[in-house]
């Protein structure tokens, strides 16, 4: 059972502060952890955005796009301790692990999927 799986068998009763909110655990979201020496540097070179904006403060919405820059995927990057992490759509984790593998070369980074790691809420 992964985090995800586990929140949502708490059962909590969902009282919203307003009558249009409520807090979720969206099995559609997965998360890749980005770790390492080179984390941001190696990020910096791949995404659009800063990347040294992000604190454990801020988190941002980046996209990873082609040299021609066709879009690739669109994911909000944010900090957790020393590691950078992207959360993007579930079904898009294991094609973008792959290929930003690819990029590596001898940067000091480590990409994992770390969907079962942290509890996702929306």
């Amino acid at each position: 059972m992964n985090l995800n799986d586990f929140v949502q068998t708490l059962h909590l009763e969902q009282a919203p502060a307003e009558a249009d909110c409520a807090l979720t655990a969206p099995a559609a979201l997965g998360l890749i952890r980005v770790q390492g020496e080179d984390a941001r540097d190696f990020l910096q070179g791949q995404l659009t955005n800063d990347i040294n904006r992000v604190t454990p403060d801020e988190a941002q919405l980046s996209a990873w796009c082609t040299p021609k820059g066709r879009m690739l995927a669109l994911m909000l990057i944010f900090q957790h301790g020393d590691d950078l992490y992207l959360q993007l759509p579930a079904e898009r984790i294991e094609a973008v692990l792959k290929r930003l593998r690819m990029f590596v070369l001898r940067s000091k980074v480590t990409l994992d999927d770390a969907s079962n790691e942290l509890a996702v809420l929306a």
